[in-house]
């Protein structure tokens, strides 16, 4: 490996450190680690530089950031300075290395040199799968504002030129750029990125932006293989709860005007907003046991608002969902719109056994009875002759629906379906046959009521998923909702 020396950047502490050299150690990959800056000796050499110049330190100077900066530059240094390879690999402490690496590396200086490139990034914060992790590698460009800081290479023209440019004194000088090794090092010269990718986020980043957190660790959800990628040890990350055992550590949070809690609406009081309860620990609990590797398309049956697919689009490359009626298919597109997500499609259909028009009653939206809430319905008779039962005012709105089926030549990668269809779930399966079969049976979440009229429609409904080659598991805590396996 002298040709291609490694270096690792040790922020943490000695047990972040032992932790990352045994990584290094379980994939055969020599390594220097480099002790990093820390923001104090950052404020002296700021302090100090300043005071040279005559000028004020600026009230909004990131000490922090810059120190981090300093750090990946003083790896920088100790390639230029003590090695004569051609390229330089370079990494933070935080990341769990491919199980081949040693012979991936040679692959990645070959493709440097036959791409003529200044840099390429081996691991990155990216929330999807892009591909699995057995795929060949591509080399890909990648965009401004990709964070490039998880693993990269360098040649060693760049790395001279990151040193001449980019020493503390250009943190004073160039207050318009992002002095950031996220955002200098990895963005400028001839560059592409490695899919799979050689590294990837631990996923246990600690900050006070909780957005930031969250997206550390999305990014591990999206890219952690244990068959590819070295394991977790003890204490990295909390262990789940016992397989399709649901206890809720918030539980339900009941809420008032309910897509509020996704847009934080104005729009509240709209007579067809629904009131009732949003279970994210479900939802939650529901991704986790996907695996990664599964986690291409999210299909939602039913979308309704939006409350599992806004919450499972960064989880997923796509989501594909089918809302029927009107205006809630109007509110559901609001929320993805209004929450900037763009993998997300959403279908004004319904799903059925073939193609038809179904009538939907739905509770009027005036009617104070509605046990649902507002804007929940149904096409299935003996449901909505229930609801007429029970006093419950109805209205009719013809739709379109379709069999699950006729998507089959997009729906190719799916991990996961939930299915909430008032009534329709057996029609719905038996027209979604092809594309289940085809995705090698994904789990299915499905809402299956246990009133007691509603007995023969679910019985009928486990020996399909039975015969399908599923098995179904009731999940605690929520007695209307059943997770299909295969087998």
């Amino acid at each position: 490996m002298d040709a291609l020396p490694v270096y690792c950047l040790s922020f943490a502490g000695s047990e972040r450190r032992s932790r990352m050299q045994g990584r290094f150690s379980a994939v055969g990959v020599p390594c220097v680690f480099v002790e990093p800056t820390s923001a104090d000796q950052v404020k002296v050499e700021v302090a100090a530089l300043a005071k040279e110049r005559g000028i004020n330190v600026p009230a909004d100077f990131h000490f922090w950031a810059t120190a981090i900066m300093q750090s990946h530059l003083s790896m920088i240094r100790f390639f230029v300075e003590d090695s004569t390879a051609s390229h330089g690999v370079f990494c933070e402490d935080d990341v769990h290395l491919r199980l081949t690496l040693a012979d991936d590396l040679t692959q990645m200086a070959e493709a440097f040199d036959r791409l003529s490139l200044d840099v390429m990034l081996l691991g990155y914060l990216w929330p999807y799968r892009e591909s699995p992790p057995d795929a060949p590698f591509a080399f890909r460009d990648y965009p401004d504002d990709l964070w490039g800081a998880q693993m990269y290479m360098l040649s060693r023209s760049r790395a001279r030129q990151i040193l001449d440019s980019y020493e503390l004194p250009g943190a004073l000088e160039r207050r318009s750029v992002p002095f950031a090794s996220d955002w200098t090092i990895t963005k400028e010269g001839r560059r592409a990125r490695v899919v799979p990718m050689l590294a990837v986020e631990e996923g246990g980043t600690f900050t006070s932006d909780g957005g930031q957190v969250d997206f550390h660790r999305r990014c591990f959800e999206a890219q952690y293989d244990a068959e590819h990628y070295t394991p977790l040890s003890i204490g990295e990350k909390l262990a789940r709860p016992p397989r399709f055992v649901h206890e809720p550590g918030r539980g339900d949070t009941q809420i008032t005007g309910f897509p509020a809690v996704i847009l934080g609406s104005r729009l509240a009081d709209a007579r067809h907003l629904v009131p009732g309860y949003y279970a994210r620990d479900l939802v939650d609990w529901t991704r986790d046991i996907v695996p990664s590797a599964r986690r291409g398309q999210f299909v939602d049956c039913g979308a309704h608002m939006g409350s599992w697919t806004l919450v499972l689009a960064p989880a997923f490359r796509e989501v594909h969902a089918f809302e029927p009626q009107r205006l809630i298919y109007q509110q559901l597109c609001g929320n993805v719109a209004l929450n900037g997500i763009e993998n997300v499609f959403v279908y004004n259909v319904g799903l059925d056994d073939e193609a038809k028009e179904l009538t939907l009653q739905r509770p009027r939206g005036d009617d104070p009875r509605a046990p649902w809430g507002r804007g929940r319905s149904t096409a299935n008779v003996e449901v909505a002759r229930h609801l007429e039962r029970e006093g419950v005012v109805l209205s009719a709105e013809r739709v379109k629906a379709m069999p699950l089926d006729s998507y089959a030549d997009i729906l190719t990668d799916v991990g996961l379906v939930k299915i909430a269809v008032e009534g329709l779930e057996l029609r719905l399966l038996k027209g979604a046959v092809t594309v289940l079969r085809q995705n090698d049976l994904p789990n299915v979440m499905v809402e299956c009521w246990d009133w007691d009229w509603y007995r023969p429609h679910k019985e009928a409904l486990l020996l399909f998923f039975d015969e399908l080659g599923y098995r179904t598991i009731p999940v605690s805590g929520y007695s209307t909702m059943l997770l299909a396996e295969r087998k």
